[in-house]
């Protein structure tokens, strides 16, 4: 059974391929160690920041998760927000269980998939975020490039909403497909993801923002997995994961740097090929 470390930093649920975004606010971003498993560019970038196998050698991956905040755009009154995921994957200079292998040592991949989110609005309580993405993954070790794509769409409901309690429901379905140019080598699957989440007000205050804490349950499925080497075998035997999380938050965004932080999480996976700690960004959606 392999084994799974994840440590997650995350803002939105999205199915992002090595990425981040590009300007003001943190999206969703996990950080996993998996071993014994070659993992490419798409399992990679959905499992987040961490530690890999990838063509034979153990990278450490980063992910840099910045977006744009909304914007108007025509027609008059929808918002959109601006994608642009960046990573890097580096060879490291320590050992497993090593403060040293965060260090880099070499360079050997690195990652842009630029995409837009829109949002809409279908009453007061929903809010629906259809997004896409398309990039280019480079793997310096191997000199190749790699074509990525991600396209999904995420729904973040309200379910209850009070002087000090919110209850949300969040669900999302998206796919992710790679293939490497000049060659007949690609992988896609697909991920649907389910969570519930609970908040409470605290009578405190810090950075002039009142504090809030909370916990969420999420479900994550992969399927519809297919890899082009191995048409028979899955690239990473994983089909469902269920995380429990706690959540610290300020009721509106502090900016760092020009990155805007709102919750800091806690959570820990399961499933029947490995478990996980994580820390993270709050609910994913």
């Amino acid at each position: 059974m392999q084994r799974i470390l994840v440590l997650a930093i995350k803002t939105g649920s999205l199915l992002a391929l090595l990425c981040a975004s590009l300007a003001a606010q943190a999206q969703n971003a996990s950080v996993q160690l998996i071993e014994d498993i070659p993992v490419n560019y798409i399992y990679a970038a959905v499992l987040g920041t961490g530690f890999y196998d990838l063509n034979g050698k153990r990278i450490t991956v980063v992910r840099m998760p910045f977006s744009s905040k909304r914007f108007e755009a025509k027609p008059e009154g929808s918002q959109w927000r601006i994608l642009a995921p960046v990573a890097v994957g580096y060879e490291n200079m320590g050992e497993d269980n090593d403060w040293e292998m965060w260090v880099p040592n070499e360079v050997l991949t690195l990652s842009v998939i630029p995409g837009a989110e829109y949002f809409y609005q279908p009453s007061e309580k929903v809010l629906v975020k259809p997004f896409l993405q398309l990039g280019l993954g480079r793997d310096y070790s191997r000199h190749e490039s790699t074509n990525l794509g991600i396209a999904g769409v995420r729904v973040l409901a309200d379910l209850y909403e009070g002087r000090l309690w919110q209850f949300q429901l969040g669900n999302s379905l998206q796919w992710a497909g790679e293939k490497i140019q000049h060659r007949e080598q690609y992988s896609s699957f697909g991920l649907y993801e389910l969570g519930l989440n609970f908040k409470r007000q605290l009578p405190v205050k810090v950075l002039n923002r009142q504090l809030n804490l909370g916990s969420y349950v999420l479900w994550q499925h992969f399927f519809n997995q297919k890899n082009s080497s191995y048409p028979l075998v899955k690239p990473v035997n994983i089909d469902n994961l269920l995380q429990l999380g706690f959540t610290l938050g300020l009721s509106r965004p502090y900016s760092i740097l020009g990155i805007g932080f709102e919750t800091v999480s806690i959570g820990f996976s399961i499933g029947e090929n490995g478990h996980a700690i994580s820390l993270g960004t709050g609910f994913p959606f």
